[in-house]
């Protein structure tokens, strides 16, 4: 029993095989030795652009990860961005061995909707990871619903969307009363803010309910006489997987108060608006305290631990709860400047499509919903080389979603409806394989067993070192070479002279 493995050793994924030391010990490994020589590789890690920028006419910028894997310093290496098939960015980078470096491209869309494209480098030691495939989503407009038990508790969200609007053409901003919400009211809405809610009645639940799973985003803000059995027992339920316990705090100012920590980890959408000088922070003097379960992600948390902000998806949408109602005696969070920014990111992740941040190494299976479309239409996934594969729907995480068994291609994949584009999708290869530092001989040893591991070196018999393992040392070549040095001394012995009177006996009469 052999097992061979013909590998340039390059340094990711060996801990895997930790359960190969519990093979038989009369197994032999054989593992090829590629040449030595040092290759230098640049890979991509990730493109991320920010969610709450992106608008026709506008400039986006795009951060790239680079990572010099290599012991080789790399100059002036080419780095490209294309967007839709054209070339929009161009910049030379410089990385040091082992370095990271995170390099902003911009980019202006043209269109909206669905946007694709990639990055890519010159080739060096592993052209497979030199580019890497992302996705922008642009919105045409997005539709934002505030509404509230009376007109003033909207104010502030109108103030801050207001302020934001007029930086970000696609905003829309309506506003209204609780007692005008149902489910004709939410036709056409994308985002929908209850400011300082108290209690709904069961119709209005609903609606709130089937519309974060239909792929609405919704912002929960409770107010400061909010019924918690009702938001315990009838809207969080099904909807956020947290409780709310109680408040924390008495709301006097000299009693102490909290302010949201920068230091604690955060949701990447609020990147640098947490960190500002301390006159600046918001103060809490009263909040909410909220219980966690299983599935909720908490996006901010409180210098004393606590969750500010969290959230969770429902089917297509997903639902924002803030522990902090709009009030002055609680916080002073809406006079500060950070409360439109904080407020404008939130209402543009939301519109977003739910899987947006999905992203999709290849050798995955792809798991797509589209909207609209009924579960007998004849969809197909059109491969990034041209490859067709008629799809079947299969009912993943309580929805019916369209399956692609393997994504064996990186690059842009397609759903097409008969000659309809309906998606399409970026999928890119695994760039922990981009690290060709080749693995140590010791660390393999301990993996497989120094008795039982053979290393095949380069330019030598493969078949000379698996039958010597196999059968031992073949001696036969030594003995045909010594046989045939004995056979030529023997004919040598029997061709030399003689004296042939040499031992005759002596003539007779002498």
């Amino acid at each position: 029993r052999e097992l061979f493995l013909l590998t340039d050793l390059a340094h990711y994924n060996w801990d895997a095989l930790e359960e190969l030391r519990f093979l038989p010990l009369d197994v032999r490994v054989y593992i090829s030795e590629p040449t030595a020589f040092e290759r230098g590789n640049i890979h991509i890690d990730e493109v991320r652009s920010p969610s709450w920028m992106p608008a026709v006419g506008q400039k986006l910028p795009l951060r790239v990860l680079l990572t010099n894997s290599s012991k080789q310093a790399v100059t002036g290496s080419s780095l490209d961005l294309f967007l839709d098939g054209e070339r929009v960015h161009h910049r030379d980078v410089d990385l040091r061995p082992g370095e990271e470096v995170r390099v902003e491209l911009t980019v202006t869309p043209r269109r909206s909707g669905r946007l694709t494209g990639h990055v890519e480098l010159e080739e060096d030691g592993l052209p497979l990871d030199n580019r890497r495939y992302f996705a922008i989503d642009v919105p045409e407009r997005i539709q934002v619903l505030l509404l509230g038990e009376r007109p003033a508790d909207t104010y502030y969200p109108r103030r801050a969307l207001g302020a934001a609007g007029s930086a970000d053409p696609v905003l829309a901003v309506r506003s209204g009363l609780f007692a005008e919400l149902d489910s004709e009211r939410l036709e056409g809405v994308d985002v929908l803010v209850l400011c300082n809610l108290q209690r709904l009645n069961g119709a209005q639940t609903g609606a709130i309910h089937d519309f974060v799973a239909a792929g609405g985003g919704l912002i929960l803000i409770p107010g400061p006489l909010a019924d918690l059995n009702f938001f315990n027992r009838d809207l969080l339920s099904g909807l956020l997987p947290v409780a709310i316990k109680g408040s924390v705090g008495d709301g006097a100012e000299q009693s102490g108060f909290q302010h949201l920590d920068p230091e604690r980890p955060h949701h990447p959408l609020f990147e640098g608006l947490l960190a500002a000088q301390p006159e600046d922070r918001p103060r809490f003097f009263k909040r909410f305290d909220l219980v966690p379960r299983d599935g909720l992600q908490p996006l901010i948390y409180f210098a004393d631990g606590r969750i500010a902000l969290a959230a969770a998806w429902k089917k297509q949408g997903r639902a924002v709860l803030i522990a902090a109602p709009l009030s002055l005696e609680w916080n002073d969070l809406p006079l500060k400047g950070l409360y439109a920014p904080l407020l404008h990111r939130l209402v543009r992740d939301l519109s977003l499509p739910a899987d947006r941040h999905i992203s999709y190494l290849v050798g995955e299976t792809a798991y797509r919903h589209l909207e609209g479309l009924s579960i007998d239409s004849s969809v197909q996934a059109e491969s990034p080389y041209g490859r067709r594969l008629l799809l079947e729907p299969e009912l993943f995480d309580g929805q019916y979603r369209w399956k692609i068994p393997r994504l064996d291609e990186s690059g842009i994949w397609r759903l097409w409806l008969g000659e309809r584009e309906v998606e399409r999708f970026p999928v890119n290869v695994d760039t922990r394989e981009g690290d060709l530092t080749p693995v140590r001989r010791e660390r393999l040893l301990q993996l497989f067993g120094a008795q039982r591991t053979h290393f095949m070196r380069p330019g030598e018999d493969l078949r000379l070192q698996v039958l010597g393992n196999r059968y031992g040392r073949e001696l036969w070549r030594e003995f045909l070479l010594l046989a045939l040095v004995l056979l030529l001394l023997e004919l040598w012995v029997a061709r030399a002279p003689r004296d042939v009177s040499e031992g005759a006996p002596a003539p007779e009469g002498k």
